[in-house]
């Protein structure tokens, strides 16, 4: 077998990993955007609700009412902070995604460019066996018709 051909095969592994590298990356991107719609939907429920409490409590409200609207607006505003750290958390591990699936870009590019010199010179030298063969039976050729 060739080394052209054996370099093929390594160049097809790495190609594989760099097609897992590129899916964890889209995975990884999903998830944060992910993250992203969950915070502002809960932006939303927290400018709706409170844009309701204040329609109700135009004309009065009780004190227990008030303390539990504020109670729950802060619940709200604890969970939107945790969705904004889940996002930062999934940026992390898009940063993470795009390195692994660069390294693997870049192997099997410098792998397939290692094939590639070696098929070229493989090429080479097949070319100048035939054309040895070509001046061998010319010669022979001549050899004989003289």
């Amino acid at each position: 077998m060739k080394r052209s051909q054996r370099l093929e095969a390594i160049v097809d592994l790495n190609r594989k990993n760099e097609k897992k590298a590129l899916e964890a990356l889209g995975l990884a991107q999903v998830e944060k955007n992910k993250a992203l719609k969950q915070r502002e939907g809960l932006q939303r429920y927290k400018q709706e609700y409170i844009e309701k409490y204040q329609t109700v409590s135009a004309a009065g409200i009780h004190i227990v009412r008030l303390l539990d609207f504020r109670a729950f607006v802060e619940k709200v505003d604890t969970a939107i902070e945790s969705q904004e750290k889940i996002g930062l958390e999934r940026e992390y591990d898009i940063s993470l995604a795009r390195k692994e699936w660069e390294t693997q870009y870049k192997k099997t590019k410098s792998i397939k460019n290692v094939q590639s010199a070696a098929a070229w010179e493989e090429m080479k030298i097949e070319n100048k066996q035939e054309q040895r063969e070509q001046d061998d039976r010319a010669a022979l050729l001549n050899r004989y018709n003289q």
